[in-house]
């Protein structure tokens, strides 16, 4: 079976596991890129501040990679906190990805 044949032959359970193993791995290369072990939690919270804000990207021509990427190294090179992260809206993530500006983003936290 050829590999479109296969995606499309997934349930939407397996579809979502893929996706989360996706994010999990952008998230530690991250961590190990800055030799840190990633915690649940972190992965958790990262984890869905990541695709809620993919969730709200219609408007911006970007990818769940590059949002995973930009959230992840962000925050494992120390320049965000996971609870600032925790308090920023989606729409000031994706203006700081799309600008890959975390001044931006730290400046919008409520």
């Amino acid at each position: 079976m050829d590999s479109l044949k296969f995606y499309q032959n997934m349930t939407t359970t397996e579809k979502t596991y893929i996706n989360e193993l996706y994010i999990f791995n952008i998230i530690c290369d991250w961590a190990y890129e800055y030799s840190k072990e990633p915690t649940e939690k972190e992965f958790i919270s990262l984890k869905r501040i990541i695709i809620n804000t993919y969730m709200e990207s219609d408007d911006y021509d970007i990818s769940l990679s590059k949002i995973a990427d930009f959230v992840s190294e962000n925050y494992y090179c120390e320049n965000i906190s996971l609870n600032d992260l925790k308090k920023s809206k989606a729409e000031d993530v994706l203006k700081a990805v799309e600008n890959e500006d975390i001044k931006y983003l730290i400046s919008n936290i409520l």
